[in-house]
């Protein structure tokens, strides 16, 4: 199970612009879900999969797997900790 509490994204342009892409964002998808994640360019598609997978920070939230919350996970270690938590083979990135 993924679960996503409270998802907080800002960015900011070169001249200090505010972007926000998620404002509380609360999102369960339970095993066995088959989810499909659509949207404009820009809506916030790879932004929620990078926050997920630890490439990018959120400003706020916890994104939680299986029970155990990796949002503060360092980005090097997160996918050992889903290997080693046997998590990779029930979540599909495509």
């Amino acid at each position: 199970m993924i679960e996503i509490k409270n998802l907080h994204k800002t960015f900011f342009s070169e001249i200090g612009t505010a972007k926000p892409v998620f404002k509380g964002l609360d999102l369960k998808i339970d095993d066995g879900d088959f989810v499909t994640i659509i949207g404009s360019n820009g809506a916030g598609k790879s932004t929620l999969l990078n926050v997920i997978n630890g490439q990018i920070n959120p400003d706020g939230g916890d994104i939680i797997l299986n029970g155990s919350n990796i949002t503060n996970i360092e980005r090097h270690k997160r996918s050992k900790w889903i290997y080693k938590n046997n998590l990779s083979s029930g979540i599909s990135w495509e």
